[in-house]
């Protein structure tokens, strides 16, 4: 099957127009006398060839943010609201983040990519609402490492030139603020370069006030946290690159209690929360071996961990979709479609603002 990055942009285009996703944008108006979304987005596509920043890309990155384009406001169907004097569409950039994953997962097109995509989709509005941040250069430190800054940039300035005339100037201006702003913190073709992981790790969580400062990388132990669907192949890669470390299997857990997978997982997450507490407070480096597929629920074990003193790395295994169907039915218990298909639907990738090393295999 013919990869997604290795089409025409005129082949990615009719590619989209026949999506389901396409449709509601059809029928959704974008701004008062700018048509329907799915009609200014064609144009911010067509208008993005056009720039010289965009043709001196490599063709994986000028494929990334082209499929970014046509992906940028998929959130808006879902949260268009037509006030008396204007259209708003409060949170689409955070909706569109879900609908890209959800609707590129099943495509041919490497989880990196696709992450990427789904990135430049969450963070496009940030450029033309730079001016109005309370912390302008920490936005610009975060969305560096959250997304790429060079191509929100160019998907902004696509975007902004099929917007009326008369908007255009003042909207290209703040874009131009953005850059200015990334290049003066060092961000614009790179993430923000943090004087170490504790740096990043602190900073994100508000604990360092300074992001160039330089705190002791000293801690008890080590967590090794895996993140992936049922069947990605999580036990695999414990034998493979952990086998010496002691390690809390959800799996195991539920096997000791007789609990299935669609049983309450309340006792689980006790016994694996007790486990977890005294491996840390013992000081001993142990892999947490579950889905984790959840950036909340990842959140309170960093607290842990943090709180502790420790060091968390979380390793993220996604291989194609048809490889983790075939994986778990391999598995000692077999997990059903249905349920493989609803934690895809809750899917959240980790990235790197989330522990101290983010690996993804």
């Amino acid at each position: 099957m013919q990869g997604l990055l290795d089409r025409t942009p005129e082949e990615l285009l009719a590619w989209a127009e026949a999506q389901a996703w396409v449709d509601p944008m059809r029928r959704t108006p974008q701004r008062r006398g700018e048509g329907d979304v799915w009609s200014q987005t064609v144009k911010a596509y067509t208008r993005l060839f056009e720039l010289d920043p965009w043709r001196r890309l490599d063709e994986t990155a000028q494929k990334v943010l082209a499929l970014a384009v046509l992906f940028h406001h998929v959130g808006r169907p879902t949260t268009t609201e037509q006030r008396t004097d204007r259209i708003i569409a409060p949170n689409h950039a955070a909706y569109g983040r879900r609908i890209t994953r959800q609707a590129l997962i099943r495509e041919p097109i490497d989880y990196r990519h696709r992450e990427l995509i789904a990135s430049l989709v969450r963070w496009h509005p940030v450029p033309v609402t730079i001016t109005k941040r309370v912390r302008p250069q920490a936005t610009v430190i975060e969305t560096s490492w959250r997304t790429r800054n060079d191509l929100l940039h160019l998907l902004s300035v696509a975007n902004s030139l099929v917007c009326e005339p008369g908007a255009q100037p003042a909207l290209l201006e703040r874009i131009g603020q953005f850059r200015a702003l990334c290049r003066q913190m060092n961000c614009f073709d790179q993430p923000y370069p943090f004087a170490n992981d504790k740096a990043r790790f602190l900073w994100f969580r508000g604990a360092l006030a300074n992001p160039a400062a330089r705190p002791p990388e000293d801690y008890a132990c080590e967590v090794t946290m895996l993140v992936g669907l049922p069947g990605a192949g999580k036990d695999h890669w414990c034998r493979e690159h952990a086998a010496a470390l002691p390690m809390i299997s959800l799996d195991g857990i539920r096997k000791e209690l007789g609990v299935g997978w669609t049983d309450d997982q309340g006792r689980v997450l006790r016994v694996a929360e007790d486990r977890f507490t005294a491996f840390l407070k013992a000081g001993e480096s142990f892999v947490y071996n579950a889905t984790n597929i959840d950036r909340a629920m990842r959140r309170k074990w960093v607290r842990l961990v943090r709180q502790r003193g420790a060091r968390i790395r979380m390793v993220y295994i996604e291989p194609p979709l048809e490889v983790i169907r075939r994986q778990n039915l391999g598995r000692a218990e077999v997990v059903d479609d249905a349920v493989i298909d609803q934690y895809i639907e809750k899917l959240e990738v980790p990235d790197a603002t989330e522990a101290h090393e983010v690996v993804w295999t």
